[in-house]
């Protein structure tokens, strides 16, 4: 029981240094194993190992609730008792790391009814009686969908003569909700909407559901005489990486084969225009999760996709990556259609100084020289 306490604690304090971002909306179900240390003055029960389940929810980055379920045996140590007993607890959770790195160290308190058989009961046979309960432990959360937790407990049961149980607590399970998962790349069933119209000083947009496209930035109007130079491409303004195309496991920050690849297209059009250019490269999340995580989060991501732009030729020192968090949303985070595209990376591409051409609009503003006068024709 030393062991377990200790054990805990130590989860704990490492949820507590942890930063990402909040279980809000998460809810699990997990089977758990509970050792259980009957603490009687009598010392005349045993230690005691049972099968429990527990189905929880928490509501907001802090607040959470669980209903368990908790069977064991009371066996006296002579050998000539072994009666079951059975636990309900509800509790409610305090989550003591909103931004832990999934990692959710918590306090439990909470009420539950103990039924208890005879003669452990007091009386001449089984009853229900009311229990109280307090405790902490921890939650981890892996993968898209898997969580265990590591808890210890403290029960008290108020038969005729009260009762505490300390309990230890593992358990492993499935979760769901919350921030979904990155969908699997494949070809969306109907034809996706079209993003809304952004303003007109906005940059070209372009959303990429399972390959990078890119913009290209308008072409300027042919003015005579043309520049050799004027024939050049230009570089697109802005080119959006999107979830589905990016690959990133939640809450994580490392791309798939899939999403490397997307990126290395990416670069190697780049390569393809002659004119220098600088790259601002930024992430982007959506609302769901704690604002200081999710601001980390899309840095990290960012980083991520320079990190593969540089390998692949283009150069470093012209390559900067800026996380935005959910600060830039280009849909309604309330629909999940509307968060997943709203975490995305985008290439914002600057042309330097020296590469900017004038339009013919341009042209206009610049001042028209006075006409040559003519000289007198000879007599």
């Amino acid at each position: 029981m030393r062991i377990l306490i200790g054990l805990t604690l130590s989860l704990a304090a490492a949820g507590l240094s942890a930063q990402t971002a909040g279980p809000e909306g998460q809810k699990w179900f997990q089977g758990k194993v509970a050792y259980i240390k009957p603490d009687n003055s009598c010392n005349c029960i045993h230690d005691d190992v049972g099968p429990g389940a527990g189905l929880g929810t928490w509501f907001t980055p802090r607040l959470g609730i669980e209903l368990d379920y908790l069977k064991v045996h009371l066996k006296s140590r002579s050998g000539s008792v072994d009666v079951p007993e059975q636990h309900g607890l509800l509790s409610g959770l305090l989550n003591l790391a909103p931004n832990g790195a999934g990692w959710y160290p918590y306090l439990r308190a909470g009420v539950g009814v103990a039924r208890v058989a005879s003669p452990y009961s007091l009386t001449a046979g089984t009853v229900d009686k009311l229990s109280y309960h307090g405790g902490g432990g921890v939650q981890r959360f892996f993968g898209t969908r898997g969580m265990a937790s590591l808890e210890v407990r403290s029960v008290t049961i108020t038969t005729a003569e009260r009762r505490v149980e300390y309990q230890g607590l593992l358990g492993l399970g499935l979760r769901w909700g919350g921030e979904a998962a990155p969908a699997a790349a494949q070809e969306p069933a109907t034809a996706p909407v079209a993003a809304a119209p952004e303003p007109a000083a906005s940059p070209t947009a372009v959303s990429t559901p399972s390959t990078p496209v890119i913009a290209q930035a308008p072409a300027p109007e042919p003015v005579p005489p043309a520049p050799a130079s004027a024939a050049q491409p230009q570089p697109p303004t802005r080119i959006v990486l999107d979830d589905a195309t990016l690959h990133f496991a939640n809450n994580q920050a490392v791309l798939s084969a899939k999403g490397r690849a997307a990126v290395g297209k990416v670069a190697v059009s780049l390569k393809a225009y002659a004119g220098s250019f600088e790259l601002v490269v930024t992430g982007h999340t959506s609302s769901l999760g704690g604002r200081a995580y999710n601001l980390a989060l899309s840095r990290r991501r960012a980083e991520a996709v320079a990190k593969v732009l540089a390998a692949e030729g283009l150069p470093a020192d012209r390559i900067r990556s800026v996380g935005m968090g959910p600060d830039q949303p280009l849909a309604d985070n309330g629909t999940r259609a509307g968060q997943a595209r709203n975490r995305r990376v985008e290439i914002n591409v600057k042309a330097a100084a020296a590469e900017v051409r004038h339009t013919e609009e341009d042209l206009q503003d610049l001042p028209v020289p006075a006409p040559l006068k003519k000289k007198p024709a000879k007599p």
